[in-house]
């Protein structure tokens, strides 16, 4: 990346579930980030977004470290695991019921569109291309959408953590 391309923001630690840790991004890959830096959403906008693509990483299990307790002969620790599966399924409990209010809030288009982007990390164009529509116009219809969801979100999402 350029030098005006990457900037350092805080994440969740993937090693230390509720830590955070400060990582350079490319921004032109972050849409948050990028639309944060293109001062395109407001600083409630962008941690709304930053809420809503931890839940989508946790209920998908993106939690980094060894490919787990079956790799390079470590034993079975089946408490672990099984702890580690109950918290999957708490985390997509989570998820739905925040995506069924966001639902309800925006509606079943700008929801995809959100998932598109911060669930899947497709790009704008990508997400505009899944609706069957491409071209300059096509992707800022969706990051109009995108940018006013999270908006909205940021605006009540304090009623759904």
């Amino acid at each position: 990346a350029e030098r005006g391309d990457a900037g350092v923001v805080a994440v969740d630690d993937p090693l230390e579930r509720g830590a955070r840790v400060q990582v350079t991004v490319n921004r032109r890959v972050d849409v948050l980030e990028n639309e944060r830096s293109q001062q395109r959403i407001s600083n409630a906008a962008y941690l709304a977004g930053r809420f809503i693509q931890a839940l989508f990483e946790r209920s998908r299990g993106a939690r980094g470290g060894s490919a787990g307790p079956w790799c390079e002969g470590a034993a079975v620790d089946a408490w672990s695991h099984e702890a580690k599966l109950i918290r999957a399924i708490n985390d997509a409990r989570e998820l739905e019921r925040c995506l069924a209010a966001m639902r309800q809030l925006l509606g079943a288009m700008d929801v995809a569109i959100v998932s598109d982007l911060l669930g899947d990390g497709y790009t704008y164009e990508q997400a505009a291309a899944r609706r069957g529509r491409v071209g300059a116009r096509a992707r800022g219809y969706v990051a109009t959408r995108f940018r006013d969801a999270l908006e909205a979100v940021s605006k009540h999402i304090a009623d759904w953590k």
